[in-house]
């Protein structure tokens, strides 16, 4: 795993590091916050928050931000400044923030407007920052700055995810974590009362899917599927990577697997009890040749197929 360097060399070099903190226009992250009171021994309080970063807009300043919708957000974990903050139907607390990523540093800012500069910004990551040093980085308000970082790997939608867990100097100190690809998937803090916050499903602007939908900004349940279905995958034809939607009435064990048009299998993506829903996975196929494939899911007493065309 290479490490962030805070004497970045190249262009190549500052977007590996700007690949842990994505910002492209329909990235979207579920969160599961489970609290627990350390002199109180009663069970836990869970809260579901999202935040989705849902247009561009560029501010007479001429800066680009990211404009990023949150959806229940504790509030100790607000923005900087929020604004057009509203309660949706299910009472939850719906806000806006503006963040944009300097893309000659790698360092991370959000809008902050205050009255002697209504472009004042507040560096809240610094990725380049070397390991045993500080920043002034502060990621949530009434903070004092971020101190350096450790490498590691993390377990995440079932594969080992680069990560670098940092420590951000709160009155009581809070350590998160930016994951390549996903960006921020943790936060933890613990003194009395411990907190864990983790990251339970990301799709990125390409319609790619992580874990498993929660639908935090639905005031309604979701509507179970009435049969047991496989769709067509999309992007079709495609190249490499595809999505493949399938739907349960009820649990049961799915073995979905990949074949070519000798009857050869070339992949299984699922084999494993799943919940009634709506489900989706990722057949990755750059090994393979273009040409057609057959996507083949089996349940306990069904079987569904697809064709589907990788086209390279």
């Amino acid at each position: 795993m290479m490490a962030l360097s805070a004497q970045a060399q190249s262009q190549e070099e500052i977007n590996d590091a700007l690949r842990y903190y994505p910002l492209e226009v329909g990235n979207y992250w579920e969160y599961r916050m489970i609290s627990m009171d350390g002199s109180n021994p009663g069970p836990a309080d869970t809260l579901l928050y999202s935040r989705e970063v849902v247009a561009d807009t560029t501010l007479a300043n001429g800066q680009m931000y990211k404009i990023i919708k949150s959806i229940n957000r504790p509030l100790w974990l607000r923005a900087h400044y929020e604004y057009n903050i509203d309660i949706n139907p299910n009472n939850q607390r719906i806000s806006y923030y503006l963040e944009r990523v300097d893309e000659e540093n790698a360092d991370i800012y959000q809008w902050n407007p205050v009255d002697s500069n209504p472009f004042n910004e507040v560096l809240i990551d610094s990725l380049l920052m070397s390991a045993n040093s500080s920043s002034n980085a502060i990621r949530w308000p009434n903070g004092f700055g971020t101190d350096g970082w450790a490498e590691y790997e993390i377990e995440l939608f079932g594969s080992s995810i680069n990560s670098y867990h940092y420590n951000f100097l709160f009155l009581v100190p809070i350590q998160y974590t930016l994951s390549e690809t996903f960006g921020l998937t943790h936060i933890h803090t613990g003194e009395g009362s411990i907190v864990d916050i983790n990251l339970i499903y990301y799709r990125d602007n390409l319609g790619n899917e992580f874990g498993e939908p929660v639908f935090v900004n639905s005031p309604l349940e979701p509507e179970l599927p009435r049969a047991a279905s496989l769709s067509q995958n999309y992007p079709n034809p495609f190249n490499p990577s595809t999505q493949i939607p399938f739907e349960l009435s009820g649990p049961a064990h799915v073995q979905l697997e990949v074949y070519d048009m000798l009857g050869r299998r070339v992949a299984v993506l699922i084999n494993e009890m799943r919940q009634a829903g709506t489900h989706s996975a990722r057949f990755e196929a750059g090994n393979l040749p273009s040409g057609m494939y057959i996507t083949r899911m089996q349940t306990e007493n069904e079987v569904f197929t697809q064709k589907m065309i990788l086209l390279k």
